[in-house]
Order: C-alpha cells, then structure tokens, then sequence
C-alpha cells in the first residue's frame, strides 16, 4: 500500500504551509507510532504516514462494502481469517474477493480522506 511522505525536505515542499509542525517533526526523525489529534489519528512507520483514522470519514471496510465491491460478510470473513496477523487486503486479493486496483483505491480514498480531518485545524 502506499505512504503519505511527510519529507520536509521533499522538493517542493518549500512552498507548502505546515499544516503540522508535530507531523513535520516526525517526519524528519524518521519516527513509527501515532499522532493523535482532535479529529483523527495519523500512523507513522519510518516517517511516514501509512494509516489515518478520523471519525469524520468512513474506514476502508465501508468504502469496499457500500459500493458494492465487496458483500458485508466477505469483510468479515476477511477479518476472520487474517485480521489478527493486519493482513486482511491481502487476504481479500489473494483470495480473489476484491481486484488489487479497487483495493489501492479505497485505501488510498480513506487515508487521503481521514489524513484531511486530522490535519484540519481546530477552534
């Protein structure tokens, strides 16, 4: 799955405004663990962002059921059998239940989504 890199030190990124002094910080220490804000929580690993919740946005699970892409106890099947192990997208793709694309997709879709709430300024 992909990252959201949060290299200060990016091209470009000159000309960015920090929405998060914190999340820049962590970044640049290249740290793993949770930034916890008002409204959602970022997962670091090595630096960068590879997971966000936010209770604003819907999860994965949602996005992947709700369209149709995949029935509401292929989910939970999937949680069943490798939700222990965090492994539950590529049990769905090795399994056949969801396309590899539809998969990136929403996650790219809920990461992007709840990374936005999170970051938002609060007040």
């Amino acid at each position: 799955m992909s990252a959201i890199a949060a290299d200060p030190g990016a091209p470009g990124t000159d000309r960015l405004p920090v929405l998060s002094p914190m999340l820049q910080r962590l970044a640049a220490e290249r740290a793993t663990g949770a930034l916890m804000r008002d409204r959602g929580t970022l997962y670091l690993a090595d630096g960068q962002v590879v997971h966000a919740e936010s209770p604003a946005t819907p999860g994965i699970d949602v996005l992947l059921t709700t369209g149709g892409t995949l029935r509401h106890e292929g989910w939970w099947d999937a949680v069943a059998q490798a939700g222990a192990g965090q492994r539950v997208g590529r049990y769905l793709v090795d399994s056949g239940h969801v396309p590899g694309g539809a998969l990136e997709l929403c996650h790219l879709g809920a990461l992007y989504d709840a990374a936005f709430f999170a970051l938002a300024p609060t007040g």
